[in-house]
């Protein structure tokens, strides 16, 4: 509860000594592991683990391991068992971009921002591809879903802020 993964992690570490099998802990430490960048120690923690929440933090600790084919594999698992899960389809943009190209990214950000409750601020992640990505399709977007929302815009604007200075011949990639 206090956001200190480091105490959290020696906290179930101890728990786990006690009684390996408590209900909910493997998720606990997975999370906790992930939190404190031990990201190999939390995919120890979570594998075998079919629940939700462990899945998506082992899927982001194998993103942070570069291991984008598994990761996509485990945010996979959770959407096909819940669809509507926002995070899930906006942490699998990358891998995807990176394994199977843009059209993929930009699929899975699209179900994204169409799931009910979705974090409004991943219309920015569509705007800012689209710019990235020269979309002529990307400024009828940015105005009609992100420029009437100023939390939104904070990626577009940064994107646009940056293109001027890149190279000409940029490329978008997931995880490189």
């Amino acid at each position: 509860k206090r956001n200190d993964a480091f105490a959290a992690v020696a906290a179930f570490e101890q728990a786990q000594a006690l009684e390996p099998g408590f209900p909910a802990l493997a998720e606990a430490l997975t999370s906790a592991y992930r939190r404190d960048a031990r990201y190999a120690d939390a995919v120890a923690a979570g594998e075998g683990q079919t629940g939700r929440q462990c899945r998506y933090e082992r899927a982001l600790a194998l993103l942070a391991l570069g291991e984008g084919a598994a990761a996509l594999g485990e945010l996979d698992a959770i959407l096909a068992a819940d669809s509507e899960h926002a995070v899930s389809w906006v942490a699998s943009h990358a891998p995807a971009l990176e394994l199977h190209g843009l059209d993929e990214a930009l699929y899975r950000l699209r179900r994204a921002v169409q799931c009910r409750g979705a974090n409004g601020r991943y219309w920015g992640y569509l705007g800012a591809y689209g710019l990235l990505a020269g979309d002529v399709g990307a400024e009828a977007l940015i105005a009609a879903e992100i420029a009437p929302h100023p939390a939104r815009r904070a990626l577009v604007d940064g994107v646009r802020a940056l293109m001027p200075h890149g190279a000409a011949q940029a490329r978008l990639f997931g995880l490189s």
